[in-house]
């Protein structure tokens, strides 16, 4: 890629881990009137073109208007490029662990496979900035190796935010197991997790995000608590805004106001995507009841990290 500094797209890319909020923040941030949210862009490929999954808007992804001309956009920018060659390139260099020495070793194997891949994602951004005709895009994918991936594309410019949930609240939340429902925004049969799994997922998680954001980010990089954007949205969206060089004080009185937020065109993420319109609700965090063995799970694999992002053993 050379395109200059000035023409660079610039995109906000949310990671951390999953069920910390980023559908939320992702559809605040999209009813600025310069930003798209795409949701979990990383999944559209395979659950949009490949898997016709359903978006938001209630439509199949090839039905959906949006996806089908960004398709069309994307496939003109890359001279014809296939869905299931951009599947493969992604299986190759972007469904894998975070390990960015890694990553490189198998570009420097492939190079043209890698500067393909690296292409592709790029121009997916561009199709999306221009049939949405908004100048910055929401990917809240969340994996670190896309994150990493990202910041390989000379024609993106990331941002970057690090999301941030207590832990025992995402212990209750996959403490409970979803059935598939498509219509729902729930594409595939969601298993419960114990608590020692979410417990220790979650350390390395926010571990390797922090890593990140401090090798990759440079200094376009926030960290913010889910917490937080619930009970003060101005402080972090805010934060947001100027880190993505944006006014978001209109989205920042929505929020404040629990006006009705419009949802965008997204195919993979939470299932609170799928509603209509979502009304940012600014209650206090409850305190989840959580059995004996996920508080001592809690307590054992995540506190000194929790800690750190000042969450108490006790919450009251």
């Amino acid at each position: 890629m050379t395109d200059t500094v000035q023409n660079r797209l610039k995109v906000i890319y949310v990671t951390g881990v999953g069920r910390s909020g980023s559908t939320i923040l992702d559809i605040l941030l999209g009813n600025h009137p310069e930003v798209e949210s795409v949701g979990e862009l990383i999944n559209v490929n395979r659950s949009g073109w490949l898997k016709n999954e359903y978006c938001a808007c209630h439509q199949r992804a090839l039905d959906c208007p949006f996806w089908q001309a960004v398709l069309s956009n994307w496939q003109v920018r890359t001279g014809g490029a296939q869905v299931q060659e951009y599947m493969d390139l992604q299986t190759q260099f972007e469904f894998r662990l975070y390990k960015p020495s890694q990553i490189l070793k198998e570009a420097r194997k492939s190079p043209d496979s890698y500067a393909r891949f690296l292409q592709l994602t790029g121009e997916l951004f561009r199709a999306i900035s221009e049939v949405s005709g908004k100048s910055i895009i929401v990917d809240s994918s969340k994996s670190r190796t896309r994150g990493f991936l990202l910041s390989q594309i000379d024609a993106l410019d990331v941002r970057y935010v690090h999301l941030i949930r207590d832990t025992r609240d995402i212990i209750k939340s996959l403490r409970k197991g979803h059935e598939a429902n498509p219509e729902a925004g729930v594409q595939h049969a969601l298993r419960a997790l114990p608590g020692w799994r979410t417990s220790m997922s979650w350390v390395l998680t926010n571990l390797q995000a922090e890593h990140l954001i401090r090798h990759y980010g440079s200094a376009h990089h926030c960290q913010v608590r889910y917490e937080d954007m619930l009970e003060h949205p101005a402080g972090v969206l805010r934060s947001i805004g100027e880190l993505a060089g944006i006014d978001t004080a209109g989205i920042i009185h929505a929020a404040e106001n629990e006006t009705p937020l419009q949802v965008g065109h997204t195919v993979a993420g939470n299932r609170l995507r799928m509603k209509d319109t979502v009304a940012f609700s600014r209650r206090k965090p409850s305190v989840p009841k959580l059995r004996a063995i996920d508080n001592l799970s809690f307590s054992v694999f995540a506190y000194w990290l929790a800690q750190r992002y000042g969450y108490p053993l006790i919450r009251r």
